[in-house]
């Protein structure tokens, strides 16, 4: 296997930390990136550690900051007058204020104190004269820098959607075959409610080739026999694991099973009545190459996360935990990369980290074929933050009707 050399193109997840290992900067959630070893001016020290690595090798180095921005300078540190600042910001200690030096390079400057109106300002880079810790992920090698670069590693999935009209019309003509054995993996914990409309609308819609299993994760509103009504196989978690330990568990189950797919979905969404045939579509698509989304996010709609948009189908870096498709050689990639790099990266979100094992793309499609509700969640307040872009009609039709159910309690008049 090649080792990387001075002059070689290389694809790479970075991270650097301070030493009680919070995260300062990094490439996972952004897609990684590609350079040229010994042209690398942006991450001073990440040539050194790159030299002599293996493709799919993992790195966690510790090195002084000096290196890359040099020892703090205490002569940096100065006091100015309030007045001398932006008279539209409220300042406070901790922030940083941006300024053009006389060379028309910026400047940032950290409040470091204030007191009446004096304000004291460091010049020094924030990771000045510290220790760090910068963990490597080398996906790949090469000679040839395009065989690297996003752009042109998906020709082929470029040159397909290329040639389809459109994504609707060419969903309505396609044949869903039910050769594919799909295992649909739910992660239960309380909101009984949304749990109940969620399993019985996942039961109702999905095909016969697919095996709904839920996985109880200590739930106060409700027990197994409760999930069981709606449920193929119910799962009882031996203790609280946290997302990170569930879908390694999820994960090496569904390599152990006889099924060819498996979706990763929530509890807390419901889903449009033509989902399994979408999944299928798109994984067909894909070349049974890549990993399948149908959420349409805003926050996984952002540009700088589309690599590539078409005929209402693209490529994107990042991609919602609560649709992802599967099959069993990407699990197997996932679990190796697991195995082999331990715990150093358990700090990093989990989506964020299986798409960096992963080191491809998710398809997904401009329609979004489920709705999350996900109040009182962890990251939601409220039904509006993580909602839907573009969703189906009938994920349109029925919203706020739930909306109304859950919260006031209405009769739903909806039938799953």
């Amino acid at each position: 296997m090649k080792k990387a050399k001075i002059g070689d193109y290389v694809r790479v997840h970075y991270l650097i930390r301070l030493e009680d290992r919070s995260i300062y900067s990094g490439t996972f959630g952004e897609g990684p990136v590609v350079f040229k070893i010994g042209e690398c001016k942006d991450m001073q020290g990440l040539d050194d550690i790159i030299v002599g690595m293996f493709p799919n090798e993992f790195k966690s180095v510790r090195f002084d900051a000096k290196n890359m921005v040099g020892d703090y300078d205490p002569r940096l540190v100065f006091v100015v007058r309030r007045e001398e600042l932006p008279k539209n910001v409220d300042i406070k200690i901790g922030m940083f204020l941006q300024r053009v030096k006389s060379d028309g390079s910026k400047e940032y400057l950290r409040i470091v104190n204030m007191h009446d109106d004096l304000v004291m300002l460091d010049a020094n880079h924030p990771l000045a004269g510290r220790n760090l810790i910068m963990d490597v992920l080398l996906l790949d090698i090469n000679d040839n820098i395009e065989d690297l670069l996003e752009n042109f590693r998906y020709e082929w999935f470029k040159e397909k959607v290329n040639n389809i009209e459109d994504f609707e019309e060419e969903l309505k003509r396609y044949e869903r075959r039910d050769d594919k054995k799909i295992l649909i993996c739910v992660s239960a914990f309380n909101r009984r409610k949304m749990t109940e409309l969620c399993l019985s609308q996942i039961q109702r819609y999905k095909a016969k080739n697919c095996f709904l299993q839920v996985y109880n994760d200590h739930s106060n509103e409700y027990n197994n026999d409760f999930l069981k009504n709606y449920a193929d196989e119910v799962i009882q978690l031996p203790l609280k694991m946290g997302i990170h330990n569930l879908r390694i568990y999820q994960l090496k189950r569904f390599l152990e099973s006889d099924f060819d797919l498996l979706y990763f979905t929530d509890n807390d969404v419901l889903h449009d009545p033509e989902f399994i045939k979408v999944l299928n579509f798109l994984y067909e698509l894909g070349n049974k190459e890549l990993p399948v989304c149908i959420y349409n996010s805003r926050f996984h709609a952002k540009p700088e996360n589309v690599i590539f948009f078409k005929n209402g189908v693209s490529l994107r870096k990042t991609a919602p935990g609560v649709s992802m498709l599967y099959d069993k050689n990407m699990a197997e990639r996932i679990i190796r990369y697991i195995d082999k790099i331990g715990s150093f990266l358990n700090d990093i979100s989990w989506d964020y980290r299986i798409i960096a094992y992963l080191d491809k793309p998710f398809i997904t499609t401009d329609i979004s074929y489920l709705e999350h509700f996900g109040a009182e969640g962890i990251h939601n307040a409220d039904f509006e933050r993580d909602r839907a872009i573009n969703p189906t009609f009938y994920l349109k039709s029925i919203r706020q009707n739930i909306i109304n159910f859950l919260v006031n309690g209405e009769y739903l008049d909806i039938k799953f």
